[in-house]
This record gives structure tokens, C-alpha cells and sequence, in this order.
């Protein structure tokens, strides 16, 4: 006789019927977050330094798969009860002025073909490279649910109006919008994470059967959690073209949790050599800040990034050497302002207003500015095809930041050969010697070309 345990499955939670064998259940969902040991709650012995991502036999429903590898090593058998409903039919459709790939039909089909444990499983993560055309396969699935109420997150204001113009166009419906001040509800809503975390108790939400959730790698962040937990929609698909965070799996666990394992994958150097997105090249340049070996990370920063003189040159150097369209990210508020100044263009950050955004990224789109400082805003999702230069000023340590950035012009366009980036090594502190090295080695893994300049 099999070694068994029942599982009841609903859309957002689902729950272990056996009591007797919750404490494992919790032992195999139970994992330590980073920096665990700092905190002061685990030092004075008022928490065991674990994340219990399931409590009284109750976990959120995408870790089933991860439950059931835990339990198969074990020889435990899992076998379910499905209190999910009937899962909503989905009917392919065309999209106006737009041909799927192939590999963004395979990315469809693999949610719509999933089985788990004998079930319909139309829930995961589609992991596609930055600049593959994500939005795209979310139209053919939000199209597609013809019947059902979808709503896509999303968590910049760019990011609202650029997905909700591109769905109504391809979808040739009207699309809604909540955020930025605005809330129209359609058939498909697009819903900034921030906005909707005060619509949590609209009805129309309890109506949603189709929830896809854009950077799903922020699922991370509480304000996230609570909105897709809110949300009991029975299909449930993330995209990023970076889900998981290296070495940290509390944040792995909770993307799994909101939408479960990765159903299709889809690597940037495959897209490079099948011509979709452009090759990269980051160029390294060493700069030695004296005297700052012992500062702290906030100091050091000021010092060998802000305001290194050395380090702000070499930006102006890249910039001035070539007249194709630039972007420069930075971090700080002041840093973006002083490179703006000394550039002779536009700073865009969060403090301007949305339509002021928007128009400078349409200006920069359309080949009306070459170059342009930007803060973090541009980090996710921004479409900008035409730049073909690139310089890394923020520095820092962040795989996804790294990546996502560095997507920002990975996009084809006529006569652009391939991306090309500048970083730095930063010597002379520990902290930011640190951070460029591992930079270095996510770009490397990443399969870019570097190059010292």
C-alpha cells in the first residue's frame, strides 16, 4: 500500500486533508530568506529564521509541484481533489497586424497543455528573454479567453499604457485601465499592482478567470502578493525574462506559490542566433578610486560612483564617440541630474509626470533624441527598439536589475547591428569592487561578450 497524501486544490490556496502530516507538509515549504541571521527577531530567539509558506496544512497552490517533488523523494504518492471548477475555454483567434513566432506559439501551447497529477494545469511561468515579444503571447492568451474576464498586473505607469495600447490594437477591442488616476473596466483589464491593491474588495475582480501577471519576479514584494491573492482566477501565468533571483530561494518559493514551475523557456542566445534580438557587447572600463577602501556602502557610493569625476568622464567619452541613440540609467536622482547637465539632454525619472514620460520615450523612439538619462524607471518592459547604445551608471549588484536593463536594447531595428554597453570596475572599495565582479560574471553566464576597455 502507497505511502499517500490527499490534497484539496482551489485556485489561490490549497490544503492537505491528513493533520498528522502537516508538520512535514511545513518542513518541505519551510525555507530560510537571505540575511536571515541579521535579523533582530532570530538573534533574540523570537523566530526560527524559516519562512513557512505553508501553515495548518493550507500553502498556496502553484508550490503543488514543488510539494509533490518533495513527497516522490520521500515515496510519498500525492493525489488530488480538484475544487477549481471547470477551467475556461480558450479559442485561438488572430491578432491584427501580428504573426506569433513560433517559439511565442509554443509558449501558449504550454500553458494550454499542461497536466498535473491527472488535472488541467493552465498556471506557471512563461521564462522568455528580455525583448522576445512577452506582450505578444500575452494577447494570444488573453484574446483567446474570449468569455472570460482577464486582467494583466503590471507595476509602472509606462508600463499600463504601453501593454493596454498594444493589447487593444492586436486584440481590436477596447482594453481597460486601472491606475494613474483612472479605472475603466473592460473584458481585458490592464491594473498596476499599486492602484489595484485598493480595489481588492471590487466585485469584478472575483470574476476575473484569467490572471497574467507581467515581472512576475516582483511577486517578491508584499503589495504583489496580496493583489494575486486576492484574485482567484483559475488561470495563472507569470512572464520575465528573469523569474528567479540567484541564491535566494524565499523569493524563488513565492513566484512558484503565485503562479507555479516554468512551463516554457525561452534563452536570449537562442533568440540571438535566430535573429529576433540583437547580440551585446559590454565594455568594462577599470576606474581606481583613492582613499575610499574603508567607506561605507553609502559613502562609497557617493564617491566612486556619483561623484567620481573619473568615472562621469568616461560616460561623456562613450557618448560623444558615436551619434546613435544612447540611454544612460543611473540610480540616484542626483546622479541623473549632474549626467544630464554634462551631456547636454533630458533627465527622465519618476518625479516628472506620466504624459512627460511618455512623450520623451516616444521622442526617443521615434529618433527625435539620441541620447537620454534615465533613473531605474527604465528598467522593466519600456520598449525603446532603436537604442543601440547603452551605459550601466547605476553600478550595483542586482542579477535581475543587471539583465532587465541591459534588455532594454536588446530589441532589433533597420541598421542596428548589436547592443553595445558600458560598465565599469569599480575598484578601491570593497563594496563596489564587489558588485562589479559579480556583474561581470552574470553578464558573462549570461552569454554576452566582454571586453575590457
Amino acid at each position: 500500500m502507497p505511502d499517500r497524501r490527499t490534497i484539496r486544490v482551489g485556485n489561490v490556496w490549497s490544503f492537505m486533508e491528513e493533520r498528522q502530516h502537516w508538520l512535514e507538509l511545513d518542513g518541505w515549504c519551510a525555507v530560510h530568506p537571505n540575511g536571515y541571521w541579521f535579523s533582530p527577531k532570530y538573534k533574540r530567539g523570537l523566530w526560527d529564521g524559516y519562512i513557512h509558506f505553508a501553515r495548518n496544512g493550507r500553502f498556496p497552490t502553484g508550490l503543488l509541484e514543488w510539494i509533490e517533488k518533495k513527497a516522490s523523494r520521500s515515496g510519498i504518492e500525492i493525489t488530488v481533489s480538484d475544487e477549481r471548477g471547470n477551467p475556461p475555454k480558450w479559442t485561438p483567434i488572430g491578432l491584427v497586424g501580428v504573426t506569433l513566432r513560433d517559439y511565442q506559439e509554443e509558449a501558449v501551447s504550454a500553458v494550454l497543455d499542461t497536466n498535473f497529477l491527472g488535472i488541467p494545469w493552465p498556471r506557471g511561468i512563461i521564462h522568455m528573454a528580455t525583448a522576445s515579444g512577452k506582450t505578444n503571447v500575452l494577447a494570444a492568451l488573453a484574446g483567446g479567453y474570449g468569455q472570460v474576464r482577464v486582467v494583466i498586473l503590471v507595476h509602472r505607469q509606462e508600463l499600463l499604457y504601453q501593454t493596454a495600447k498594444v493589447l487593444a490594437e492586436v486584440l481590436g477591442e477596447d482594453v481597460g485601465v486601472i491606475g494613474d488616476g483612472r479605472a475603466v473596466v473592460e473584458r481585458v483589464t490592464v491594473g498596476m499592482v499599486q492602484t489595484l491593491i485598493d480595489y481588492l474588495d471590487e466585485p469584478f475582480l472575483q470574476e476575473v478567470g484569467v490572471l497574467l501577471i507581467d515581472e512576475c519576479h516582483r511577486l517578491n514584494a508584499m503589495t504583489h502578493l496580496k493583489v494575486v491573492q486576492a484574485i482567484p482566477a483559475y488561470v495563472r501565468v507569470g512572464v520575465s525574462g528573469t523569474p528567479f533571483k540567484s541564491n535566494d530561494l524565499a523569493q524563488k518559493l513565492r513566484v512558484l506559490g503565485t503562479c507555479g514551475d516554468v512551463l516554457y523557456q525561452k534563452r536570449a542566445d537562442e533568440l540571438v542566433n535566430e535573429g529576433f534580438i540583437a547580440p551585446v557587447t559590454i565594455q568594462y572600463a577599470t576606474v581606481m578610486t583613492p582613499n575610499a577602501e574603508r567607506l561605507s556602502w553609502p559613502d562609497a557610493y557617493e564617491r566612486c560612483i556619483v561623484d567620481s569625476e573619473e568615472r562621469n568622464a568616461c560616460i561623456q567619452q562613450f557618448v560623444d564617440e558615436s551619434l546613435e541613440p544612447t540611454l544612460v540609467i543611473v540610480s540616484r536622482l542626483l546622479h541623473g541630474e549632474l549626467l544630464a547637465r554634462r551631456l547636454e539632454c533630458t533627465f527622465v525619472s519618476g518625479a516628472e509626470s506620466s504624459d512627460f514620460r511618455q512623450r520623451v520615450i516616444q521622442e526617443m523612439s521615434a529618433g527625435m533624441r539620441r541620447v537620454l538619462v534615465a533613473s531605474t524607471i527604465f528598467d522593466e518592459g519600456l520598449d525603446v527598439p532603436n537604442v543601440s547604445r547603452l551605459v550601466l551608471a547605476a553600478g550595483g549588484k542586482s542579477e535581475i536589475q543587471l539583465l532587465q536593463r541591459i534588455g532594454r536594447g536588446m530589441r532589433v531595428s533597420t541598421g542596428k547591428e548589436r547592443l553595445e554597453v558600458l560598465d565599469f570596475l569599480d575598484l578601491g572599495n570593497r563594496y563596489t569592487a564587489k558588485h562589479s565582479r559579480e556583474r561581470i560574471e552574470t553578464a558573462a553566464q549570461a552569454g554576452f561578450t566582454v571586453e575590457e576597455r
